[in-house]
């Protein structure tokens, strides 16, 4: 039993040090990458209310998760140890370093796309009409807790798409540092 509380208190400890650098939940509403998602997902309000929107959930993410998780692998490798070894280091004045900061918005970009992931394949798994429920129970799904569902699974469909750019925004600040570090080093020389 030590085990399995063990395993649950490292798992809770590693997502509050996540959500932590990523700045909790000041930055995720604060984000214009979710107000774009939330713009969309009333712009495409068709597309969420209709049955069968989780393929487009099931057909996209899973790509999008295996370019993330490779993009997330070649960040790690970037540049040389001497410049890995500046992005890991603290200034006085931050909390965490840069090496976390950029880590950290790979990792919400990545759980952003599972969760949308999940939420689509429960979608899927619950567009059925239940014989055991009345017939007021299935208006009352059908007309008030199904378009709340299916609009909260399509918007991480749509977050997850639009916290791409939050990424590739990232690594481009990792490229112009990168480029720095490169100029600093040959003046050094």
């Amino acid at each position: 039993m030590k085990i399995l509380k063990d395993s649950y208190e490292d798992a809770a400890e590693i997502f509050r040090y996540y959500w932590s650098i990523y700045g909790g939940w000041k930055a995720l509403l604060s984000s214009p990458y979710l107000h774009i998602a939330i713009l969309l997902l009333i712009l495409m309000h068709h597309q969420w209310t209709a049955r069968g929107w989780w393929e487009q959930g099931l057909s996209i993410l899973p790509n999008l998760l295996g370019f993330s998780l490779g993009g997330f692998a070649i960040f790690l490798g970037l540049g040389d140890e001497k410049f890995r070894a500046i992005l890991a280091e603290k200034d006085d004045s931050e909390e965490y370093s840069a090496y976390s900061l950029v880590s950290a918005t790979f990792v919400h970009f990545i759980l952003v796309q599972c969760l949308g992931i999940i939420l689509s394949l429960l979608a899927k798994s619950l567009a059925y009409q239940p014989t055991w429920l009345n017939e007021n129970s299935i208006n009352f799904l059908a007309t008030y807790i199904t378009p709340i569902f299916w609009g909260v699974g399509y918007l991480f469909l749509l977050y997850a798409l639009t916290s791409m750019l939050a990424v590739v925004m990232a690594i481009f600040r990792c490229v112009k540092w990168y480029e720095m570090h490169q100029e600093i080093d040959s003046e050094d020389d």
